[in-house]
Parts: structure tokens; sequence; C-alpha cells
């Protein structure tokens, strides 16, 4: 029988189903239509005799978001009255501020709701209208907690929660999963097999699920041992490897039912071949802590506090994170110009990697600008609400002189200089820890040139070059 989903005509309970011979096509007509116990299937479905084991992955959990109309009641407030457009404008800054996702702003007449105001109406002080709006809302479950879905991963990294998500069919049994690893081409494995994660705060080395009826089975785990002294073992052996990267796979077992078992192949492996693995990675990010003051504490590190930028604690949750380039060269004449200034970025990061830590994460870095665009204004994004990471790097006129000083503002920018190799793996350790760290996504990541007006690929050289070293 098949692995996949059945689709075929089935007959429970009826007396002509269960003749292997010698039965005609109207007594199986009679018996679908005086069974009253009869359950007819022709479309995909599961069977209650069999149970199923579909598919396995790795995922993580995505927000189940719906589109829901809003509205609310507005009263002009200005002595000099408002346009339509105005109040639509205002309407679409504060959701921006809130970083809701919205479309379709209108302003209804309030007396009239299906009459829609022209952009260019002139409205007075004390009149009313109607704001209508869609926004994309997270969706609630049955127990009303926020609802999600599974989104498919093929790469993590040590020490990361991800999710197990298995499809399986069937009423009884239980379902048993556990992940190895494919060594490949390697001379030895990584980790033990079957490997050992975390379930809450108790080792495992399998995941068990008691089949129920559900189509989906889901389990959080942490990709590490419990053991300090065998997540060391197991970063030495991680170190070995040039890529510093392991394959997982899993294998699976159905026992305790009566019912017949199926599943894919006779393997019963899932994810076990090119292209279909998780790819999990060792990086030093992955031990990054911070102390007491707000210091990122970890490999490449290094702090280097500077009084005159820590004066101002940070007002706001930490909404974006902004790339730089210093326009200069070595971080030392950064940090100094910072001492001697009194502002800065939170984070310089040298030409060999070393990052130097000079403004705590409890505070406010000054290094946003004034020239800032009407978009990142609007979205309340600055210095309040947001962690700077400086990358050393001269900006070159069209000829490849530096642009240095006063002088060198005088000529035209043409290029920035190549980031290194090691400079794009510190940027983008720091930045898998402090995504992380601040529960933000990759999209939370912005360039410096598309908040404010400077010179064209400031952040992005940087941004592109420590991609492909990202683990999230």
């Amino acid at each position: 029988m098949s692995g996949s989903l059945i689709s075929h005509q089935y007959v429970e309970n009826s007396p002509g189903s269960q003749e292997k011979n010698g039965s005609s096509s109207s007594q199986e007509k009679d018996d679908y239509s005086v069974n009253p116990n009869q359950k007819v299937y022709d479309m995909p479905h599961q069977l209650d005799h069999e149970v199923n084991g579909v598919k396995i992955y790795f995922a993580e959990q995505k927000p189940k978001m719906k589109w829901e109309s809003k509205e609310e009641s507005y009263s002009v407030q200005s002595v000099n009255g408002a346009t339509v457009k105005s109040i639509k404008d205002k309407k679409e800054g504060d959701l921006k501020k809130l970083k809701k996702e919205f479309k379709n702003i209108q302003v209804l007449d309030s007396a009239d709701n299906t009459k829609m105001l022209s952009d260019g109406t002139k409205l007075k002080k004390g009149e009313s209208v109607k704001i209508k709006w869609e926004e994309n809302i997270h969706q609630q479950d049955e127990d009303g907690k926020p609802a999600y879905d599974p989104l498919q991963i093929n790469k993590a990294s040590v020490k990361k929660k991800v999710w197990v998500v298995a499809n399986c069919e069937g009423t009884s049994g239980n379902l048993s999963i556990q992940i190895n690893e494919n060594k490949l081409e390697n001379g030895e494995q990584v980790y033990e097999n079957p490997i050992k994660f975390l379930i809450g705060e108790e080792e495992k080395d399998k995941i068990e699920f008691k089949i129920d009826g559900r189509m989906v089975y889901q389990q959080e785990i942490t990709l590490r041992p419990k053991s300090d002294d065998d997540l060391k073992k197991l970063v030495e052996k991680f170190d070995q490897r040039k890529d510093k990267n392991a394959f997982l796979y899993f294998k699976a077992e159905i026992t305790e039912t009566q019912n017949e078992i199926t599943f894919p192949d006779e393997t019963h492996e899932f994810l076990n071949k090119d292209g279909e693995r998780l790819e999990i990675k060792y990086c030093s990010c992955c031990d990054y802590t911070v102390d007491n003051e707000g210091y990122v504490v970890g490999s490449k590190v290094t702090k280097n506090k500077i009084d005159s930028c820590n004066k101002t604690a940070m007002p706001n949750d930490v909404a974006i994170i902004v790339l730089h380039r210093t326009a200069g060269g070595k971080a030392s004449g950064t940090l100094n110009h910072m001492k001697s200034e009194g502002y800065g970025a939170h984070f310089v990061i040298d030409y060999d990697g070393t990052i130097y830590h000079a403004i705590s994460l409890n505070n406010k870095g000054s290094h946003m600008g004034v020239a800032q665009f009407q978009a990142t204004k609007d979205a309340g994004w600055g210095n309040g609400n947001s962690i700077a990471i400086e990358t050393c790097g001269y900006s070159y006129d069209k000829d490849g002189n530096k642009r240095i000083g006063a002088a060198g503002d005088k000529v035209p920018h043409d290029h920035w200089e190549e980031v290194t190799n090691e400079q794009a793996k510190s940027v983008a350790c720091l930045l898998d820890f402090l995504i992380t760290h601040y529960n933000l996504t990759i999209n939370e990541v912005k360039v410096h040139e598309d908040l404010c007006s400077k010179e064209p690929l400031e952040g992005k050289t940087v941004y592109d070059a420590m991609l492909p070293y990202l683990c999230l």
C-alpha cells in the first residue's frame, strides 16, 4: 500500500466490502443503499484501519495572520481644519509606529458610512469622520492563544530552538522519532546517533507522540545536550570540520497499534536525501551572552566602554538594527573619535573581525543623523529604538583615492572598500545573536542609506557580505 494519501471509494462496515470474490455490482449497490452505518470516501482521507507516517520535518513557527476590517471615529482638532489626505497620513503614521501591517485607509462621511471622502475634501474644526482600514492581525486558536503555522526550515545552529513536525494519519498507536546525523563524506560523526537534545530542561534522544486522530503533531526542542561538558565536546568536534556543520535527518517507528502501518519507503527515514537534510552549524555566536552592564560577552568581542557615549538610557524597545560603514581606517580611529565627540554606534568591527562593544545595549547610541527620510520618521525609527553596527572601511572616489577628512568630503563618492571575510563573519555572528536576543527577524536589519541621506550602498555592502554566513 502506498505511503501517500489514499484516494478511492471505500465502504466501511459493508458486507460486500468483506468479500474478495463473488460479489456482484448489484449486491455492492444494495450494500451502499441499505447499510445505515456506511461511510463513503471519494477524496483523500485517512482510514481507521491504517496508520500512515506521511511527513516529518524541522520547522519554525510562523504567526497565522488574517486581514480584519477596523474603524474608528475621528474629530478634527486643529483650528485651521484638516484635509482628508492629512487625516489619512496621520493614521498611516500612527499605524507604522505601532508596527502594524495595513492597507486601504479610507475616510468616510460620519453621517453616511457608504460615502467615501476625496483626499482634497477640507474639514472644519470639530467636524467628525469615520476612518476605516484593513489590518493584518495575528489569529487566535480555540483556546484564545496566538495561532501559528509550522514553516519548514533547512538550517539551524547549535543551541537554537526548533520544532519537529510530523504529519501522521491514523487513530491509534505511538509515533517515535529519532534524529540522526548523516556524516556524508566526513571521516567521523560529530554526533553520536541518535543525537541528544532538550525538551524543556530534560535531555531526550527521541520524540514520542500518541496518535489520536490528529493530522499534525508538533514538539519544540533545543539542539544541544543537557550538560555543558557534553556541549563542549560537541563544539570541539564541530571545530574539527572545515565548514563547522553537520546534516541531520529523522528515523521513525510506529508501535502499539493493531492497524496496518505504512511509511513512504521501507527505510522509515525522512529528510535523508541530498538537499533535504537539516544543516546545523556551530559558530562562536552560539555562546554569546550579555553581562550585567549590557555588554556582549563572547568570542572576538572586546568590551571597549566609552563613558562619553554611555550617558542616555535606551528609552524604547529595540525595533531595528542598523548597518553602517565608518568611512575610515582601523577601529582605533573610530573609537577615539567616539570618545572625543561623545557619540557613535554600539559596535565597531575591525578588519580582522574583532568586535569592539563601545555603548551598552542598555543605552542609546547616536548614529542615525538628522537627514532622516520621511518614511523612517513615519515608522518611528531612530536612535531611541535601534542598535548600530559600524564596519570599518573607506569610501573611495572614482580614481580609487580614499575620501578622508574635509578634503575628501568635497570629492564625490564612487565605491566602498571591500568587506573582509573576517568582518562578514563577525557581523553575521553579532546579528545572529542580537536578532535572537531582541526577538527580531532579518527583516528588522536595516542599512543606513535606506533610513537617511547617505552615500549609496554604505550598509548594503556589509549586508550582502555577511548574509552567506548568517545562521538564522
